[in-house]
């Protein structure tokens, strides 16, 4: 079984349920947070008041949606090109990244600008902030 898969990285927290939303990996953990992990970094999305559990992620409406034990329903806006755009960004794809920018909202950039800034793409930010 082992021999099956070959591990690229090691998520260093307890999922309690996840999904894949193409290269990154949607979850939720024990200390109730929404977080999703790409490129060897966890983001954390939202802090949860109570335990959710992750039901789906809806790619066309950028939205995560978690319940939780009482069948009560809450939705997270995580937009897609978000995610596509930090993936591109951690794997140092700079053709792909110029792409992205014209599909990005000015107020979803501070997210991606501190991942941004930690992998020292300094020049990069203008990129995004025009």
């Amino acid at each position: 079984m082992e021999a099956a898969f070959a591990v690229k990285e090691d998520l260093q927290d307890t999922a309690k349920t996840g999904l894949w939303v193409g290269d990154c990996f949607l979850y939720t953990n024990n200390a109730n947070r929404l977080n999703y992990f790409v490129g060897g970094e966890i983001v954390t999305v939202a802090h949860l008041d109570k335990p959710m559990y992750l039901l789906r992620y809806l790619p066309d409406s950028g939205r995560a949606f978690l319940g939780d034990r009482d069948l009560n329903i809450v939705s997270y806006h995580l937009p897609l090109e978000v995610l596509e755009y930090q993936t591109a960004v951690l794997r140092g794809m700079f053709g792909v990244r110029v792409g992205f920018c014209p599909c990005l909202r000015l107020c979803l950039c501070p997210g991606l600008c501190l991942c941004m800034w930690s992998r020292h793409f300094h020049v990069c930010l203008w990129c995004v902030l025009a």
